[in-house]
C-alpha cells in the first residue's frame, strides 16, 4: 500500500510538471506572438499604408489563432498518450477475488475499424459513464494491454474521450491472462468452433487476433463478467447458450448489429452489477 502511495505521489508530480512545462512554453509562445504584433503595429507608415497593414494584421492574428489552437491540441494529444501509457504501466498482476463485479473492454471498441473518420465518441462516453455507475471493476491483462497500445498508431488521440477512458485504466485492476484455467477455457472455446465460426473470426484478423478474440471470450468466461466489443465473431459467439458467454457491442443506429445484444440491455438494468 506504501509503495501503491509513493507511485501515485510521483504520477502527480510528474502531472504537475508537464502541465508546468507546457503552460511556460504556451506563456513564452503568447509573449512571442504579443511582440510581434506590437512590432508590425509600429511599423505603420503613411496614413495611405495604414488599411492595407490593418489588413496584413488582421490577416496574421487569423493565423496565430489558428496555430495556437493546433499547437494546444498536438499539447493535449501528447498529454493523453503520456496519462494511458502511464497508467498502464503502474498496475501490478492479482488474483483477484470471484465475485468482484469485473467487466472486459475490447479494444476493438476503441478502435473499431468501421467508425468514420470523425468518430462519434458518445457511445463510448457513455458507456464508460454507466460501467463507473454501475460499479463495475475494469479487468485487464497483458495481451489486452498489448492491443490497447495500438491506440499509439491513432494519428489524433483528442477525439477519444480521454478523462473518461482514463478514469477506466485507472480503476482497472490486472490479472494473469496465463493461468491453466483460462489457457484450459481458450483451448476448449477454440475446439468447439465450427469451420464457418473460425473463418469468420480469421477473414478480418491475423492468426494472432484470432487467438486473442479467444482468450478475450475465455477471461470473461473465467470470471463470469460481460465482455463488450465490436468483433461480430465474438457477438456471435455470445449467442450460443451454450458458451456461457455475457458478449454486448456498443453501436448504435447499425443494422447490421440488430441481432446482438447492446451494452445498455445490461447497463440499465436496474441491478445489472449482480455477477450472477
Amino acid at each position: 500500500m506504501q509503495d501503491l502511495e509513493i507511485k501515485n505521489k510521483t504520477l502527480r508530480e510528474e502531472n504537475t510538471l508537464l502541465r508546468n512545462t507546457l503552460i511556460g512554453k504556451e506563456n513564452t509562445i503568447r509573449k512571442q506572438e504579443k511582440d510581434e504584433i506590437s512590432a508590425r503595429r509600429k511599423a505603420f507608415g503613411t496614413e495611405e499604408e495604414k488599411q492595407k497593414k490593418e489588413s496584413d494584421l488582421s490577416s496574421l492574428a487569423t493565423t496565430t489563432k489558428i496555430t495556437r489552437m493546433q499547437r494546444r491540441t498536438n499539447h493535449y494529444d501528447d498529454f493523453i498518450r503520456w496519462t494511458f501509457n502511464n497508467l498502464l504501466e503502474q498496475k501490478k498482476i492479482i488474483n483477484p477475488n470471484q465475485q468482484n463485479n469485473f467487466i472486459i473492454l475490447d479494444a476493438s471498441i476503441i478502435m473499431d475499424p468501421d467508425n468514420p473518420p470523425n468518430f462519434d465518441h458518445l457511445p463510448l462516453m457513455n458507456t464508460l459513464n454507466n460501467i463507473k455507475k454501475k460499479k463495475y471493476m475494469p479487468l485487464i491483462y497483458e495481451t489486452l494491454i498489448y492491443e490497447y497500445r495500438n491506440l499509439g498508431r491513432v494519428n489524433d488521440m483528442t477525439i477519444f474521450p480521454a478523462l473518461e477512458m482514463a478514469e477506466y485504466f485507472h480503476e482497472s485492476i490486472q490479472i494473469s491472462d496465463k493461468s491453466q484455467n483460462i489457457l484450459a477455457l481458450k483451448q476448449k472455446i477454440m475446439e468447439g468452433l465450427s469451420s464457418p465460426q473460425r473463418n469468420r473470426f480469421v477473414e478480418n484478423s491475423t492468426q494472432g487476433g484470432f487467438e486473442n478474440d479467444i482468450l478475450h471470450a475465455a477471461v470473461s468466461k473465467r470470471y463470469r463478467c460481460p465482455l463488450i466489443t465490436n468483433d461480430k465473431a465474438l457477438l456471435e459467439l455470445g449467442l450460443n447458450p451454450n458458451n456461457n458467454l455475457k458478449i454486448y457491442h456498443i453501436t448504435n443506429n447499425r443494422p447490421d448489429y440488430s441481432n446482438y445484444p447492446h451494452i445498455n440491455r445490461l447497463l440499465n438494468q436496474p441491478n445489472s452489477n449482480d455477477p450472477n
